[in-house]
This record gives structure tokens, C-alpha cells and sequence, in this order.
């Protein structure tokens, strides 16, 4: 990771750990950000459930952490003043996983071009997000979540 993209990747990691007490207890850490993607891991043991796989809920709530904190961090990259907060979501389950969990979200560039310059003029704007979730090679759980970026002024 580039030196900037590690600043703000301990950035969110601290801000989840200290105002979203799930993702402590959950584990979830950065794995990697490059600008546009950001990805999610948390270890299996405190998400397992009676099948000894992953737990959905924990699925879910890493998939919508995911599309949180890339917004959170583009966002903050652009000096706004604003709260990010999910306004509706969709996931699907396709495959148990028996292993981390890794949470991938990818935004596109002029997406976030486009929020920031509704957001300047309005003090908020919305935007979709995706995230999956592999084991293996494999497509394990998918996820897509209207976010939305409110002024905090």
C-alpha cells in the first residue's frame, strides 16, 4: 500500500473499533486500499456459527462495513465534513464460508466525483455500493447498499 492509502486504512480501523463496537468484536481489519478498492477481513473463530462456518449476520455486517468505510475514506480524502450512513441493502448468500472472511468493495472513480460535487452543493448526495465475498475462487455472498453522505456541519 502506498503511504497515504496506510494512513487512512489505520484511520478507519480505528474509527470502527472505537465507534462501531461490533467490528471489534467481529476482528474486522483492513487488508488492502488502493484508492478505489477497499477490502475487509475478519478471522472465521468469533463469527462461526453451529455449523462451524461463517455466520450470516457476520457476513452481512462485513459486506455493509466494507461500502461504509470506502465511502468514509474517499470522503475524508476529500476534506468533507459528512456521517455516512446506509440507507438500504440487498445481499445475497450463495456458498457457506469456512474460512477469513474478506470483503471486497470497489467504487468507481466518477462515481465518487459525482457525490462529492451533489454533496458540495446540497450537503448531501447518495450512492450504490457492491461488495463479495469469496472462498476460493468462488463468489460466496454479494451485497449492493444505497449509501448516503450527510452533512455533519
Amino acid at each position: 500500500m502506498k503511504p497515504e492509502h496506510e494512513k487512512i486504512s489505520r484511520e478507519l480501523e480505528e474509527v470502527m473499533q472505537a465507534e462501531i463496537p461490533m467490528a471489534k468484536a467481529m476482528g474486522i481489519g483492513v487488508k488492502s486500499y488502493d484508492g478505489t478498492t477497499l477490502k475487509l477481513c475478519a478471522p472465521l473463530e468469533p463469527n462461526i456459527n453451529h455449523k462451524k462456518t461463517a455466520f450470516g449476520g457476520s457476513i452481512y455486517s462485513i459486506m455493509v462495513l466494507s461500502g461504509w468505510g470506502l465511502l468514509w475514506m474517499k470522503i475524508k480524502e476529500n476534506d468533507l465534513q459528512a456521517s455516512v450512513v446506509i440507507t438500504k441493502s440487498e445481499t445475497g448468500f450463495m456458498k457457506p464460508i469456512d474460512g477469513e472472511i474478506s470483503a471486497v468493495c470497489t467504487v468507481d472513480i466518477n462515481e465518487i466525483n459525482l457525490l462529492i460535487e451533489k454533496f458540495s452543493r446540497n450537503g448531501r448526495a447518495k450512492i450504490n455500493l457492491s461488495s463479495k465475498i469469496y472462498s476460493g475462487e468462488t463468489v460466496a455472498a454479494t451485497f449492493t447498499g444505497t449509501y448516503a453522505a450527510l452533512s455533519s456541519k
